[in-house]
């Protein structure tokens, strides 16, 4: 249960890892202040201040967010903007770039989730994946009484392989049954 948790908090931080990053590099390509990279919400654990960004490692492992000049939820007053981004020039603020550079910014985020999922699916399709042995075969769960394959001939099923020199079962698909056959072509894994 614990190895199941610690899986799902580091795949769900690599996931906010790589939104997170999407946004930061694209505010920084165009020229906006980035006070903060941020992997989980706070309060703050652990940080770094390298350059003008802190980065740091919240408490909370729900999230992340990029936090930068000139996007806040609430308008600020002048005091409160003096106080927070004074030292950054208005031209360094998010508010203060064009539609399409705030919109370059915002997609960002997913679009560099969908990189990520192409490379996964590049990776799986190049190196493959195991799949459990149980996947890999065709098992009957259950058959409606009155469709077609309740009436169809059935033959014998010995140790997983359909017996041709028996006649058929006239009582049907059972549970377990496997398709190994189908006109005499082998059906494989």
């Amino acid at each position: 249960m614990l190895f199941n948790i610690v899986v799902f908090l580091l795949v769900l931080g690599v996931l906010v890892f790589v939104h997170e990053l999407g946004h930061f590099l694209a505010a920084k390509a165009c020229g906006v202040y980035v006070d903060r990279f941020s992997l989980g919400m706070p309060p703050r654990i652990f940080g770094i201040r390298w350059g003008q960004t802190d980065y740091c490692i919240g408490l909370l492992p729900i999230g992340g967010y990029v936090k930068m000049a000139g996007q806040e939820d609430a308008p600020l007053s002048d005091d409160e903007r003096e106080e927070t981004y004074g030292h950054v020039p208005p031209e360094q603020w998010f508010n203060n770039k064009t539609k399409l550079q705030r919109a370059f910014i915002l997609i960002a985020g997913p679009a560099m989730n969908m990189v990520l999922a192409f490379f996964i699916y590049l990776g799986i399709g190049t190196f493959g994946a195991n799949v459990p042995a149980i996947m890999l075969e065709t098992r009957i769960g259950e058959v409606a009484p009155d469709s077609p394959a309740a009436s169809a001939p059935m033959y014998a099923v010995a140790n997983g392989l359909v017996d041709l020199t028996k006649e058929p079962d006239s009582t049907g698909w059972r549970v377990g049954d496997r398709i190994l056959t189908v006109n005499r072509t082998e059906m494989t894994g």
